[in-house]
């Protein structure tokens, strides 16, 4: 059985019928029994009163002085002005066993809670941590409806050791984190949850992570880092800011539904992995792209790219499957050359690819790429279309450029292009560029507007009986 399930399955036997129910208010005179109507004034006593009973405390309002140490099953109940402190290098609560907390709150110590067993929180309030809110060295924690503070920088939220297994849900991050979460090794789910300004949302390498419904807010790291050995299933993210929204090394990416805005670097940063992406809106992505590949096998579908800064896709040493894609307005809040889709070093297969406005080149395909595109339609990218250029090779079907600056096709060296239904209209540099002394290559069926009636380089084959226009002509310039 999955170590999860038989992790709640044994919360709801420790503490669905506690044996023993404790009563504590910090301000009673009388140490009294433990009884509502004589309840406990210190909470240490409380805890150690029935050793080996499954015990429910229920904490008044105030001020409980710690550390504490908790050894068994036992439960603490109370209201967010029922407060666990302490000061210097001890965490407020140290806990093995089963510990369960509602309703209070934690503050102060090195760190909130360091955890060996089952853990779990609801609706709980840390702040004051100058180390680590929790801990969690060995088993399982559920954290439900609970807020954690950072009033300090360099401070971690939930540690997550080798073999643990955590669920966060509705919980929220509040002050500069340097990691809200950090696991390795471990299994990690996180359900609607807000990261706020944490530096890094989550570091996670190793082990399964499963992140759904939440959001990162104008951190200055990673939101998301997966690292070697991971594999993370993302889903229903937003993320602002940050200086990658989504960065992974070595690992495997499920990711849908993934919204990145105002990354500094890149949207989403892939080295060394296997990713599959689907339903991605990346706006205002910074220098290195809105997708950025190196050394990674990637297939996207469904991607809207608006107003990145010189890249909408930078590929190198990679393999790209993309289809239903739609770039605009890329390059525009940068002075250096934009190029909407770059290829270098790469394999790709691109499907119904619209780019609107590259304030440079639509795709360059480089450095012995090899790219076979279907549907390829691009409008408005000022230096050229498509350019095929140090020994790569483009083959596209439907390909449609139009008011280009440049021409809609260029293959300034000895580099080769296939085009079948290529369409050119109010390219100014007209619909193809070879230059056939370099060993530039083109062959050209079913040509349509100004390319139906135009002359070409010796270098360019084209297919008689495959022209369509009202003038169609096949023509060869030398």
């Amino acid at each position: 059985m999955n170590p999860a399930v038989v992790f709640f399955v044994a919360l709801q036997l420790f503490f669905a019928a506690p044996s023993v129910e404790i009563w504590v208010n910090p301000s009673v005179t009388d140490t009294g029994d433990g009884s509502q109507l004589h309840p406990f004034r210190n909470l240490s006593t409380a805890i150690s009163a029935y050793p080996g009973e499954s015990v429910r405390i229920h904490l008044s309002a105030g001020f409980f002085r710690g550390p504490f140490s908790i050894d068994g099953r036992v439960q603490l109940d109370g209201k967010a002005s029922s407060v666990l402190y302490a000061e210097g290098d001890q965490p407020v609560l140290e806990g093995r066993g089963a510990v369960s907390l509602a309703g209070i709150s934690l503050q102060g110590g090195k760190t909130g809670i360091v955890m060996r067993g089952m853990l779990h929180l609801e609706g709980v309030h840390f702040s004051g941590q100058r180390q680590t809110v929790i801990d969690l060295i060995q088993g399982f924690a559920e954290i439900d409806n609970s807020e954690l503070i950072a009033s300090v920088s360099q401070v971690i939220g939930v540690q997550l050791h080798p073999s643990t297994h955590a669920h966060l849900r509705a919980t929220r991050f509040e002050g500069p984190f340097r990691r809200a979460v950090n696991s390795k090794d471990a299994e990690v789910l996180v359900v609607g949850c807000d990261f706020g300004m944490s530096v890094e949302g989550i570091h996670h390498s190793n082990g399964l992570l499963t992140v759904q419904k939440s959001v990162f807010g104008e951190g200055r790291g990673a939101a998301m880092f997966v690292g070697e050995g991971a594999h993370a299933r993302i889903s229903s993210v937003q993320i602002f800011g940050h200086e990658y929204g989504l960065q992974s090394f070595s690992a495997e990416l499920d990711v849908d539904d993934f919204i990145s805005v105002r990354a500094v670097r890149a949207g989403i940063a892939l080295v060394k992995t296997r990713a599959r992406l689907t339903d991605l809106l990346l706006v205002d992505s910074g220098s290195y792209g809105a997708i950025q590949m190196v050394s990674s096998d990637a297939q996207v579908q469904h991607l809207r790219v608006h107003h990145a800064q010189i890249y909408a896709l930078n590929i190198l040493q990679s393999h790209l499957t993309l289809s239903n894609a739609e770039l605009t307005d890329i390059g525009k809040a940068s002075d250096q050359p934009a190029e909407a889709v770059s290829l270098r070093e790469t394999q790709a297969t691109l499907h119904s690819l619209t780019i609107l406005r590259s304030e440079g080149l639509g795709v360059q395909v480089a450095q012995a790429s090899r790219v076979s595109a279907d549907d390829l339609t691009l409008i408005g990218c000022q230096e050229g279309g498509v350019v095929a250029e140090t020994s790569s090779e483009f083959r596209g079907r439907s390909v449609w450029v139009s008011d280009s600056w440049g021409a809609a096709i260029t293959v300034p060296d000895a580099s080769s292009v296939m085009l079948s239904g290529f369409s050119s209209e109010k390219n100014r540099s007209g619909p193809l560029w070879l230059d056939c002394a370099q060993g530039a290559h083109a062959s050209v069926s079913w040509l349509r507007g100004d390319a139906s009636d135009s002359s070409f380089e010796a270098c360019v084959k084209i297919s008689p009986d495959w022209v369509w226009g009202a003038d169609a002509k096949s023509k060869r310039g030398h």
